[in-house]
């Protein structure tokens, strides 16, 4: 989820899902110019949920989408 949009925020869209009962599990990955890759590497999170800098590294990307589905276990 990108954070700087050009109608809204990822952080205002994150907050939506975190709301939403039916949605508030959803792994979100925040992508971003606004941190550094020091600070992904130091896990830095925004709003709680993960984040990476921009340029992506698709590896990185990859590794935490698949740490994202493991936090949330079995059969989901």
């Amino acid at each position: 989820l990108d954070i700087m949009m050009p109608k809204t925020d990822g952080g205002e869209v994150a907050a939506q899902i975190d709301t939403d009962p039916e949605l508030r599990s959803t792994p979100i990955i925040f992508l971003t110019a606004l941190i550094t890759e020091p600070e992904t590497k130091a896990g830095l999170r925004i709003e709680g949920h993960r984040s990476l800098a921009k340029p992506i590294n698709i590896p990185e990307l990859i590794d935490q989408i698949e740490e994202s589905l493991r936090a949330l276990g079995p059969g989901t």
